[in-house]
């Protein structure tokens, strides 16, 4: 991942003019924890689109220039999976979603420093209904 990752930098500091030199610890942790369901094209397209926030003076690729979807991964992250996350081809839709939906209430509770109900709010869900998906998930604080 490192290695792609630098590899896209220096080609898209030639394409775009830009001086990144590095990745930021954040923006690579975040790189890490992502599944990348589009794989190496997603990679280099969420790339090119920190780079296209960049200024000019910028040296180092940070959290703020990265997608949307990406910055939930750049903090430490209290609540975790105890099964691997992580699409693959084989996977149907209802794994999908229900992949989607995990990873929404870890974003929920992270965003709520761990409040069910205030996460519970968030997701439009019931407290009760929450703590049923946070214990069929097997996600644990």
């Amino acid at each position: 991942m490192r290695i792609l990752a630098r590899h896209f930098i220096k080609l898209l500091n030639a394409q775009l003019g830009k001086n990144i030199k590095e990745i930021s610890p954040e923006v690579m942790r975040a790189f890490l924890k992502y599944s990348w369901p589009g794989n190496v094209r997603q990679l280099k397209n969420c790339i090119e689109g920190a780079m296209n926030a960049v200024t000019e003076r910028d040296e180092i690729l940070l959290p703020h220039h990265l997608p949307q979807y990406l910055k939930f991964h750049t903090h430490q992250n209290k609540y975790t999976l105890k099964a691997q996350r992580g699409y693959s081809r084989s996977m149907d839709i209802f794994s999908e979603i229900e992949q989607r939906e995990k990873e929404k209430i870890i974003e929920a509770l992270s965003k709520t420093n761990g409040n069910i109900t205030k996460a519970a709010s968030l997701l439009g869900l019931s407290r009760q209904n929450l703590q049923y998906r946070i214990k069929k998930y097997g996600l644990r604080s």
